[in-house]
């Protein structure tokens, strides 16, 4: 079914109310403002019925009307002056402010006060911008100047830290081996602790099995290496002694000529020095081994004291365990023995001719009361830990006051606590002492009190840091006197890094130049300090002006 609508167009012509018309196409442009359009609410009803709204008005207008006009062009040289031009000059500038008040014929007390404060408010800017000028110059000119040291203080400190791994691989020294005891001390203190914390029971006595054999394992390898250093030592020292055995005799002569000489001592000494260097020298053959050991009793043929029988018997042992093929090392002891009498025949050469008699003498005199052999009237003692036999000197005493482990044992025992390290403190006292003999106090109590009291002083007294900026790396630190008048004493004295040591020693009146309450700190310190050295006060020389120089007068 189709439904059929009409639609009926009831739109009106609208009439022309204004608006263009194109000559050519002669079609019409209407006005936009003239259309229907939804009424502005903004409008009033009363602006809509106004005369501009109901009339047309026609205006006819005219465009691109030609014009003729003179120009002149921007070439350089060509100008055509007319009698309408003006030439402007530029003058100084004036703000439009001033210039007002200029043209007024006078200034306000108001434009005054605000020139006033601009006047100030830009000199004061200019002084802060010379001032940091300044400031910053001097800076510069410091870093320019303490760039060397900076450069070296940062290389010993590098230095430093690169010297302490390298001799916690291979030691050396003494404070190498006691920096070692302490690194494993501490080891087995954080061990003992995180097993203590992890653990229970049966899993905990397993694990402090395990961390004391491994502590026994780096105690024994420590004790292999301080071994071989100390053979190095000995073996360095007996090398020197006989080089220092073969200089020959010198002196100045005629006209100032050196003139040397080697006696028959020297030349001796020279024999002595190549016989200890081909025992000492190892790869050797047997039959070369035979050849050095034949030579050297045919060299001593002629000698017949106890330390030459003794360096006879030891060869002849070599001798007969060489003929039945021995190895090497198990001759490694012997060997030892022999060049230990060897060298102490060398040292014992002044007194050999009085000692070199007949055999029957030499057994009668080396026998005591009962034919007894007399070996040394030294004392000594029987560890009770090690077991050896050692002098009296070896020993020291327990808090029993007794004799009973010789030192080594007792350097080596297992401790509670973490074994210290007296390396920095070395250090510090022997600043200290390098100090005090500059200054000529040779009265001072550096030169009796030890490292042990220096560790103390710094580690418990003062806490083992500065005692201005704290500073607890204790190799930056220094001691130095209070009071620059009186010697240096553990009570008149400041703990301090070696820069602020420095600054410290050019103050003249410290107690202007430091806080009260940094110098009622150092005051506590030295007195506590006086209480704990107190038997060092007899070392220290007491006099008048001293101990007014040891006193500061704080206004409290």
């Amino acid at each position: 079914m189709v439904i059929v609508v009409e639609i009926v167009d009831n739109s009106t012509k609208k009439p022309f109310l204004g608006g263009w018309k194109d000559v050519r196409t002669q079609r019409e442009y209407h006005n936009a403002t003239t259309q229907t359009r939804p009424r502005d609410p903004k409008v009033s009803w009363d602006s809509l019925t106004s005369r501009d709204t109901q009339t047309t008005v026609f205006v006819d207008k005219s465009t691109e009307v030609p014009l003729e006009k003179g120009s002149q062009t921007f070439e350089n040289g060509i100008h055509i002056p007319r009698i309408s031009d003006k030439y402007l000059l530029a003058g100084k500038f004036e703000p439009k402010q001033r210039k007002d008040v200029l043209q007024d014929g006078g200034a306000s007390s108001e434009n005054l006060e605000a020139f006033a404060v601009k006047i100030q408010k830009c000199y004061r800017a200019y002084r802060t911008r010379a001032m940091i000028r300044h400031f910053a110059s001097i800076f510069r000119n410091l870093v320019r100047t303490n760039v060397s040291f900076y450069r070296t203080f940062e290389e010993q400190h590098g230095n430093r830290r690169q010297l302490h791994i390298i001799n916690s691989t291979k030691p050396r020294t003494r404070d190498d081996f006691e920096m070692l005891y302490n690194l494993v001390d501490r080891w087995r203190i954080e061990e003992i602790e995180r097993a203590n914390r992890t653990f229970m029971k049966c899993s905990k006595m397993a694990a402090h099995a395990v961390i004391l054999q491994k502590e026994i394992e780096l105690l024994r390898a420590i004790d292999r290496m301080k071994t071989e250093v100390k053979q190095a030592q000995v073996e360095r020292r007996n090398m020197e002694f006989l080089i220092r055995r073969t200089k020959p005799i010198t002196w100045t002569g005629y006209r100032g000529c050196t003139v040397s000489m080697e006696t028959l001592r020297v030349q001796k000494a020279k024999e002595y020095k190549r016989l200890y260097e081909s025992m000492s020298r190892m790869g050797l053959t047997v039959k070369e081994r035979l050849n050095l050991l034949l030579e050297i009793k045919e060299f001593f043929k002629a000698h017949t004291c106890e330390t030459v029988l003794e360096i006879i018997y030891l060869i002849d042992q070599e001798l007969c365990l060489l003929s039945r093929n021995v190895h090497e090392t198990m001759l490694e002891q012997l060997r030892a023995r022999l060049k230990l009498a060897f060298l102490y025949f060398i040292r014992k050469e002044t007194s050999c001719d009085a000692k070199c008699r007949t055999e029957e003498e030499a057994v009668a005199l080396n026998q005591g009361p009962g034919g007894r052999r007399v070996i040394t009237n030294q004392m000594t003692r029987v560890c009770g830990r090690c077991g050896k036999l050692l002098p009296i000197t070896r020993f020291g005493l327990n808090r029993h006051q007794r004799i009973s482990t010789c030192l080594n044992c007792e350097n080596i025992a297992p401790k509670s606590s973490v074994r210290p390290v007296h390396e920095p403190f070395d250090g510090m006292l022997r600043r200290v002492r390098k100090h005090e003999a500059k200054m000529k106090a040779f009265d001072s109590v550096a030169f009796v009190i030890g490292p042990k009291g220096i560790r103390h002083l710094v580690t418990v007294i003062w806490h083992g840091k500065s005692g201005i900026s704290e500073c607890t790396d204790l190799h930056q630190l220094a001691l130095v006197r209070f009071q620059k008048e009186a010697t240096w004493a553990p009570w008149n004295t400041l703990v301090l890094t070696k820069r602020e040591a420095n600054v410290h020693e050019e103050i003249e009146e410290p107690n202007r130049v430091y806080s009260k309450h940094l110098i009622e700190k150092f005051l506590r310190k030295n007195l506590q300090a006086r209480v704990t050295f107190k038997s060092l006060d007899m070392f220290a020389v007491t006099s008048m002006n001293d101990s007014k120089a040891r006193i500061i007068n704080v206004d409290l």
